[in-house]
């Protein structure tokens, strides 16, 4: 991309390279978005009949939502016609013309005959932006109690979370026991069940059967059945977070 070099020496500055430096940075923010059509970026969340101040991505541009009260819904975010304003002189042209031009979006009752829009229901916007991370490495818990000793890793794979947990039993944990709790950035959006391989060490652990862990929105991770001395139960799951 092109950038302005500016250098001492008395370097003039032309309105045009005004005009370079801000349509590269437009270029360099909203042209990610390309081809995604539109979304909400931030804000614009829904409490009973309002919806907050936010920005969204319509039509190529980030525009600004100044919020409403008193939503029919569903609603439609989409772009408003700009409004030009701030009128200077213009001195080589001897005329008034406006200097600024505000893009912003507003809301339909109805869905827009042209034009994206985006759709807002009674519980929220239906497109919204979440980040999304990809870690490469995980993060290592080492596991020990009274009752059984292992390992636990975790990252995160998009808007999941990839989670492998392995722990041999020393003792007896009862019918619900814990293996860990887990940071608020690696919990579940809502409760998960995932499936637990438990290997039996008669026959060099080649007997298994299939158990449940639960996930709970706490990051809590148990399961309800009691095991035996020298059972190695393992885990290995994706789930949403986000």
């Amino acid at each position: 991309m092109n950038r302005l070099e500016f250098k001492s020496g008395g370097q003039p500055v032309f309105n045009r390279d005004f005009r370079l430096q801000f349509e590269n940075l437009y270029k360099a923010i909203e042209d990610q978005y390309k081809n995604q059509g539109a979304f909400i970026l931030s804000g614009c969340e829904v409490a009973g009949s309002s919806i907050s101040p936010g920005l969204v991505y319509i039509d190529g541009k980030i525009l600004e939502f100044a919020g409403k009260t008193e939503v029919s819904f569903p609603a439609y975010l989409r772009m408003a016609s700009p409004v030009y304003h701030e009128e200077r002189m213009f001195v080589e042209d001897a005329a008034n013309k406006t200097t600024r031009v505000n893009y912003f979006a507003d809301l339909a009752g109805i869905p827009p005959a042209s034009g994206e829009y985006i759709v807002v229901e009674s519980q929220g916007g239906t497109r919204v932006l979440t980040p999304v991370v990809m870690e490469s490495n995980y993060k290592e818990i080492t596991l020990a109690t009274s009752s059984f000793n292992g390992w636990l890793k975790y990252r995160k794979v998009g808007a999941q979370v990839e989670l492998h947990m392995k722990v041999t039993y020393t003792g007896d944990p009862g019918t619900n026991h814990q293996f860990h709790t887990l940071e608020a950035a690696y919990r579940p959006r809502e409760k998960v069940l995932v499936p637990a391989m438990v290997f039996y060490p008669v026959n060099g652990y080649t007997d298994m059967l299939v158990d449940m862990a639960v996930i709970d929105l706490e990051g809590s991770m148990n399961t309800y059945h009691n095991r035996s001395i020298d059972d190695i139960l393992e885990i290995h799951c994706f789930y949403a977070y986000m």
